[in-house]
């Protein structure tokens, strides 16, 4: 069994990302209306909602859930993969999740969260520990199957303990499948993108 990674500072892409969203809890409305996935508004050329609509949440306890769930997996892969690639996956994943979800999901009028962000940080954690040999292998096969779990009862409509969304605000289980799509999708676009600068 190869031996665990050093411990590395604190991720910087992950800590960003949920700094913001932290800070935004307390920007006015207004700015969390213009930064929101809203699907007309992006259909009408607002793009830049692709990637902000990730940073605004519905509540408080939304945003601090997300953002510690970020800041935990980001630990993690910055010790495994580093931050200019996870920094690399945050800033592609983010506007390919919500354009798929404008293209799948027609009916979806808006979106907040970084919940689709840390299934995919997830993923990747738990692939890049299984292919290092870091943890045993039935304990992340475990973990691996809790996440699915989890997302299948979303897409089932079965009620979660743990959502901290308000009353009326669903969960969009699809943004979180996308999320897993493209956590299982990071290792082959990173190896690509190493072997194309070499």
């Amino acid at each position: 069994m190869a031996s665990v990674a050093a411990p590395a500072k604190w991720p910087g892409a992950s800590t960003v990302l949920a700094l913001v969203a932290v800070a935004l809890i307390y920007a006015p409305a207004t700015l969390i209306e213009v930064l929101a996935y809203d699907r007309l508004a992006i259909l009408s050329g607002q793009w830049w909602r692709l990637w902000s609509g990730h940073l605004v949440h519905y509540s408080i306890s939304h945003a601090l859930i997300d953002s510690l769930m970020l800041l935990l997996c980001g630990y993690v892969l910055e010790a495994l993969i580093g931050t200019r690639h996870l920094c690399l996956a945050l800033c592609w994943a983010a506007p390919l999740i919500a354009l798929l979800l404008l293209l799948v999901v027609p009916d979806m009028t808006h979106y907040r969260g970084l919940s689709a962000l840390d299934v995919m940080a997830a993923t990747m954690a738990l692939g890049a520990l299984w292919r290092g040999h870091h943890l045993p292998r039935p304990w992340l096969a475990l973990l691996a199957a809790v996440l699915i779990v989890k997302t299948a009862g979303e897409a089932l409509g079965i009620p979660s303990a743990t959502s901290s969304l308000p009353d009326g605000i669903r969960v969009m289980w699809q943004a979180h499948a996308l999320g897993i799509a493209c956590g299982l999708l990071e290792p082959v676009f990173r190896s690509n993108t190493f072997l194309l600068a070499r």
